[in-house]
Order: structure tokens, then C-alpha cells, then sequence
């Protein structure tokens, strides 16, 4: 988190602006939004979804006066000191850069964006304006792996060398419907290697230390989806129609 801001939160609530707010759609409203609501210090203070409709449901669901349906009216709110990205990673980026701008710090989901050239954009944009930014890689926030870095730093193993680790992800063989589509594209920021790869490697690297190099070997295991809903089917990163 960037030091030297200029807000002091122990003044007031910090007030929170969400962007991907849809009630029971995604990370926002079953994970963001309950854990602020949590907090004593917090204030969910605005809500943002794509579509009126939704911003409305969602301002009437979560208890919220303000709700926008563009998120570049809602980092220009005077009610909101955060910005909390919680969209498709393709918009993290530009949501972002929009907050910053704006003045406000930003909490946005892993991961931050589909390139590093745009990651380093942004963290220089938020050094620059002396604002705090946070990525929610959330496994530094497990209990597990809370207690696990006490022992490692305590010396409980002594100093290790050697290390196993393996995930173990049923998402690939469950059916997806149409509007996830999307998943299956490249240059979406999304897929193991850019979202569960990027938690374990980063709680790797926070148990043990940096990388210093590395040798990889990559296999795709299952190269072929059908959509249930629309019989369409993905080869690779290429759409074609059935039939």
C-alpha cells in the first residue's frame, strides 16, 4: 500500500465506491460488499454497475444512496474516497486510471491488469497524486497462510529448501454457460495462469521470498468447450458455430 497520502482515515468513516456492484453477480456484491459492510471504520457510500436497472437494485439491496451506471461520474463523487474495482480484468485498468485521476485510492481485484506496461502505469499514476493502492491477493489474508508465514519467519522449519506446491481446480470441468464465454479468449486477463496462477505465485513468493528464475513447462489439458445454452463451441482461443 503507497504511503504519504493525504487522508486520514482515523478523521472519519473511509467512504467506499464499488464498481461491479450487481446484486449476486460476482466478486462485488458475495465477497467486497459484505466485508465493508463488516467494518466499523467503513461506509459503503456508492454503488456501480453497467446498466441503470442494476445500479438501482443494487443501491435498493445494499442500503446505498448513490448508485451510478457509468463509473466515471461515480470517482468524481465528493462522497467517495475509495474506489473498489471488482469488474472483468479488461476494465480494472481504465476504471483505475479514472479513479486515480479522480483523486481517489483504489482496492482493486487481482489481477491488476492484462499487461505489466499497464500495472506499471498505474502504480506510477498513484505515486504521483501520493494516493494508496492495494491488489486483493487475498491468500495473504488467509488464516492458514497467516499462521503458516508466523512459523516460517519464527524459523519453526528452520531455513527450507525445497518446496511443493499444487492447486487443484475443478472450474475447468464444469460447464459454462454464454457469458462466460469470454474466458476462453486471450487477452481478457483471465484463465488459470493470470488469475489462480498469479494468487499462488504471489503467496509463494510471500512465504519464501522472491523468484530469481525460472523454467516452466506449459500444457493445456482440456482444449475444447461447448457452451449448454448455445451449442457453440470454443477450440483453443477460436469461436466457430456448431454445424
Amino acid at each position: 500500500m503507497q504511503r504519504g497520502s493525504r487522508y486520514n482515515m482515523a478523521e472519519r468513516k473511509l467512504r467506499i465506491g464499488i464498481v461491479g456492484a450487481t446484486p449476486r453477480v460476482g466478486w462485488g456484491p458475495r465477497a467486497h460488499i459484505p466485508a465493508y459492510r463488516a467494518l466499523p471504520e467503513v461506509e459503503l457510500a456508492a454503488v456501480c454497475t453497467a446498466h441503470d436497472e442494476t445500479a438501482q437494485a443494487a443501491a435498493a439491496e445494499f442500503g446505498v444512496s448513490e448508485y451510478y451506471s457509468d463509473y466515471h461520474e461515480m470517482v468524481r463523487s465528493p462522497n467517495v474516497d475509495v474506489v473498489s474495482v471488482v469488474t472483468r480484468a479488461l476494465l480494472h485498468h481504465p476504471i483505475s486510471v479514472a479513479a486515480l485521476e479522480a483523486g481517489k485510492h483504489v482496492y482493486c481485484e487481482w489481477p491488476l491488469a492484462i499487461s505489466s506496461q499497464q500495472a506499471s502505469e498505474l502504480v506510477d499514476l498513484a505515486t504521483a497524486r501520493g494516493l494508496r493502492h492495494i491488489v486483493g491477493l487475498q491468500t495473504r489474508f488467509a488464516p492458514a497462510f497467516l499462521h503458516m508465514k508466523e512459523l516460517l519467519d519464527q524459523g519453526y522449519i528452520g531455513r527450507p529448501l525445497g518446496f511443493h506446491m499444487r492447486m487443484l481446480l475443478s472450474g475447468a470441468l464444469q460447464p459454462r454457460r454464454s457469458q462466460y464465454a469470454f474466458l476462453a479468449k486471450k487477452g481478457t486477463g483471465v484463465g488459470v495462469l493470470y488469475v489462480s496462477a498469479g494468487h499462488a505465485l504471489d503467496a509463494l513468493q510471500w512465504l519464501l521470498g522472491d523468484i530469481a528464475e525460472l523454467s516452466a513447462q506449459l500444457n493445456a489439458q482440456i482444449t475444447e468447450w461447448t457452451l449448454p445454452d448455445t451449442g457453440e463451441r470454443y477450440l483453443s482461443t477460436w469461436l466457430f458455430q456448431e454445424g
